[in-house]
């Protein structure tokens, strides 16, 4: 075969292979990222017990988005941990004290104090997760967390505060199959999300840079299970995230 003939022949060769990979690769499916699907039969929050925020705005003024935990408040979010891990976000570039107390739940609202710290606040988002020297949680109760911003010691009427809450539920027998086959944070968060488990899936979300996208789809997924005020706070949030690099 002539020089010319040869040189076409290979470059049409390598051509149709760069060819069939783009098209294999663009009709390929990308990797479904899985956010959050509640309990079956979630329970529904008490008179009394949820409240979004207490005063509006931040300390430093009015804000995009106020202090918001991030849970559901239209059902109550359940863990499989008794030391679980809560989430909220602060809008305040200054930092400011924080008080986070956990109470036990009753039928009026707020029962007796079980924990209570002081944090600084940061701006963004924030976690806190119950410390192993501490109780821990009974399973099948719920539990009221608060996190309180004060916005000025001297005036406690300024604080600004949310607080909502959080059931201790079993851990299915499957779904303990399933994570003892991975020490993966993002594969764990979508095998709590998939199952109900809001407080679980978005502990592990946020241990790596990596899950960004998952955090964004978690906080997607429960903004449009939300009450209305809740949905947009939430779907700002996202917004804020999204537009990180």
């Amino acid at each position: 075969m002539p020089p010319q003939l040869v040189w076409l022949h290979q470059h049409h060769k390598q051509c149709w292979i760069v060819l069939c990979t783009l098209a294999l690769l663009l009709n390929t499916p990308a990797t479904a990222i899985a956010g959050y699907t509640p309990p079956p039969r979630p329970s529904a929050p008490r008179r009394g017990t949820t409240t979004l925020t207490g005063v509006r705005g931040g300390c430093g003024g009015e804000v995009k988005v106020p202090l918001t935990a991030l849970a559901p408040v239209q059902h109550v979010g359940q863990t499989i941990s008794t030391h679980p891990t809560v989430v909220w976000f602060v809008p305040d570039q200054k930092p400011y004290p924080i008080a986070l107390t956990l109470f036990e739940a009753t039928e009026k609202g707020r029962g007796t104090t079980l924990y209570k710290t002081e944090l600084q606040s940061t701006a963004g988002i924030m976690s806190f997760t119950l410390p192993k020297d501490q109780p821990g949680l009974t399973t099948g109760k719920q539990y009221i967390w608060q996190v309180a911003v004060k916005c000025d010691l001297n005036r406690p009427s300024k604080d600004q505060w949310v607080e909502t809450l959080v059931e201790v539920v079993p851990i299915p027998s499957d779904l303990k199959t399933r994570l003892a086959k991975t020490n993966d944070p993002l594969q764990r968060s979508q095998l709590y999300g998939q199952s109900g488990f809001w407080y679980d899936a978005l502990a592990e979300a946020i241990k790596t840079p990596r899950a960004n996208t998952l955090r964004l789809e978690l906080l997607k997924t429960l903004s449009q299970l939300e009450v209305a005020e809740q949905q947009t706070r939430l779907t700002a949030i996202a917004a804020l995230l999204e537009q990180r690099p």
